[in-house]
């Protein structure tokens, strides 16, 4: 599965890690698994409270979810996918002009119609 393991199952992390860490002046993380595939629960929750305000009614109402990506590449293809699967195929998605070169495409190959405004 990617990742080295001790005898109890639990993540063993390559000594050149734990070397890196003291070299660079960081603590240790107590824990290397790989996060859910949402990403970490605690970190969605902070940037939904950042991004709306932990005072917004949405939020509060608990009718807002978040997931974590790995970049706003990962973030817009997982939003691409989400769209097509729900909206259906060739749902128009409307993107900036200009927008970033790989916008078009990433949303193309999910399916959707891309229109620039």
């Amino acid at each position: 599965m990617g990742a080295y393991r001790d005898s109890e199952g639990q993540p063993w992390v390559l000594p050149s890690v734990r070397e890196a860490e003291v070299r660079m002046g960081s603590a240790p993380a107590a824990n290397k698994e790989y996060a859910p595939i949402d990403g970490d629960a605690a970190f969605v929750k902070r940037a939904l409270a950042f991004a709306y305000g932990a005072a917004s009614v949405p939020l509060v109402d608990q009718r807002l979810v978040g997931v974590q990506t790995l970049s706003g590449t990962g973030a817009c293809r997982i939003g691409g996918e989400f769209f097509a699967r729900f909206l259906g195929k060739g749902t128009p998605i409307y993107v900036s002009d200009p927008t970033w070169g790989n916008h078009v495409g990433i949303m193309t190959e999910a399916g959707l119609e891309v229109k620039r405004m």
